[in-house]
């Protein structure tokens, strides 16, 4: 944890932004154009849950008075005692270079959780796309009620030039049975300037 708030101080301290002037991904995109943008709001709404449906299931919702119109809703019915063992991911091609600064951004709330304090959560990490688990950024993020923008900067460290491909996962495992949206999932690139 101290890690990833050491590195989102230091971006956030480089691009001058303020949480409170960053309402939405288009406000964002507009204040700060990346160099590169991989939208997977698509592959989000699309995502097959059918292969383990006493686990987890998912379905496309429509959504109101938000900046888009669907969303993914999740059901973790069985998330275990392993934070990894239920997970979705996203690969891109995408070949971070040391010193470049990206950002992570989507929409997310919970809908129901057996958590006594009503909040529910998951574990996420963008890393290159290969066997280890070095990783670029990792958080542990925690839902209300209540849609939030989830933007999550981070200054790349690990050499992967091998590796032309990036993988964005979101583990599910470990945590209370719950049921929480997601949308308008984005990754941008702002190489080293």
């Amino acid at each position: 944890m101290t890690k990833i708030l050491l590195v989102t101080l230091s971006l956030l301290s480089c691009t001058r932004l303020a949480s409170a002037e960053v309402r939405t991904i288009e406000e964002l995109k507009e204040a700060f154009p990346a160099a590169v943008v991989f939208d997977h709001s698509i592959e989000l709404l699309a995502q097959d849950m059918t292969g383990r449906p006493e686990v987890i299931t998912g379905r496309v919702d429509a959504v109101e008075g938000m900046p888009f119109k669907q969303c993914l809703t999740l059901d973790i019915k069985d998330p275990g005692a392993n934070v990894y063992a239920i997970n979705i991911a996203f690969r891109e091609e995408n070949k971070w270079e040391v010193g470049d600064a990206g950002m992570l951004a989507f929409y997310c709330r919970t809908l129901e959780t057996q958590n006594p304090y009503g909040a529910s959560g998951f574990m996420l990490q963008y890393k290159p796309d290969y066997a280890d688990w070095r990783y670029h950024v990792q958080a542990d993020l925690f839902m209300t009620r209540e849609w939030k923008l989830i933007m999550i900067p981070f200054e790349v460290t690990i050499d992967a030039a091998d590796t032309p491909k990036s993988v964005l996962l979101f583990f599910f495992g470990g945590v209370d049975p719950h049921k929480f949206q997601m949308a308008k999932l984005q990754v941008f690139n702002y190489g080293k300037d």
